[in-house]
């Protein structure tokens, strides 16, 4: 999801350079809420039953070929599904750009063969590529405030006192490496509520997260579940109305990064160095753990080869470094 969310705001300094373009994303119909404010965009539904097996790919890239005028292909993904079809443009004399992924840079990071290196950020990857192939681009790693209107949402999302500070908290993600330990989710929730104008809302995806974030809501009125309630669209509004993010290297915080809203990153097994840190957002308000493998991957997908104590960078994520940035004023 955060790899398609980086896309956006890239994609909306292309639109308005290159007004006279239309384009075509090909991605999951979850993530269509990301690219519904901008013109021109048409989103395309991609799934594994669509691009399973040879078959099904061909027939997706003649449908796609039949009913769409398509100038250039732009592979932002780099899998062997996306060059796959990427290949089979090429083959009608379409122009392709694949992505290149800077493997190499980030195993050099992961293996310690290099130090104090920050690789760029995903995004410039994707606006380096989309200049490639001939656009206009001119993309500035900043926060754009996105206020949205969130009138018609549940009472709880809206302050009722002007000191109110709303503070979105995501402690899951979709790899082991990168979820906050659900002792260490409690703390930071205590420690966070310790100022009285603090309200936190919870974010997450499977049941497991939804029970761990509506058993620490059942024991205090200013933590609030989100888990299920909002659709992604509803997510994005909401998030939109909060004083900051704290997340994972996860989804929450690109999220965050499309709507303007500051976010304080915890980070596990995976580091803002490889360069998966959100659009417009510091590397100041990162939370690294002080532990000599890491990173040890680049997605937090890799099992921890600490068999006595999986995953010992998470347990050891300073509680107080993360409160002291969301009290700081940036």
């Amino acid at each position: 999801m955060g790899d398609v969310a980086m896309v956006a705001p890239v994609l909306e300094s292309v639109i308005r350079l290159n007004p006279d373009e239309k384009f075509l994303i090909l991605t999951s119909n979850r993530f269509d809420a990301f690219f519904s404010h901008l013109d021109n965009v048409e989103c395309i539904c991609v799934s594994k039953d669509t691009t399973s097996g040879v078959k099904s790919m061909l027939r997706f890239f003649l449908d796609i070929n039949r009913n769409h005028d398509i100038g250039r292909v732009i592979d932002l993904h780099g899998v062997l599904r996306s060059k796959i079809l990427g290949y089979l443009f090429k083959l009608i004399g379409v122009p392709v750009f694949f992505i290149d992924k800077n493997r190499k840079s980030k195993k050099g990071i992961i293996e310690k063969e290099v130090t104090d290196v920050r690789l760029p950020k995903v995004a410039q990857f994707y606006a380096d590529l989309l200049s490639k192939s001939g656009l206009k681009v001119e993309f500035e790693d900043k926060l754009n405030l996105q206020v949205r209107d969130i009138s018609d949402l549940d009472d709880r999302y809206k302050k009722t006192i002007a000191t109110e500070r709303f503070i979105g908290f995501a402690p899951f993600a979709q790899h082991d490496g990168k979820k906050l330990p659900e002792y260490k989710i409690e703390e930071l929730v205590i420690a966070l509520l310790r100022n009285e104008n603090n309200r936190i809302f919870m974010f997450g995806g499977s049941s497991h997260e939804r029970e761990i974030c509506e058993k620490i809501a059942a024991s205090t009125e200013r933590v609030v579940s989100v888990v299920g309630a909002l659709s992604l669209s509803d997510e994005l509004r909401f998030i939109s109305n909060l004083d900051i993010m704290v997340s994972m290297d996860s989804g929450a915080q690109h999220m965050a990064s499309l709507v303007g809203v500051r976010a304080v990153t915890i980070w596990g097994a995976t580091n803002p160095s490889i360069g998966f840190l959100g659009v417009g957002q510091s590397y100041d308000d990162c939370v690294i753990p002080d532990i000599s493998c890491n990173p040890c991957s680049a997605y937090g997908n890799r099992p921890c080869y600490r068999d006595s104590f999986p995953y010992e960078c998470l347990h050891t994520v300073s509680i107080e470094k993360v409160v002291e940035l969301v009290e700081k004023d940036r």
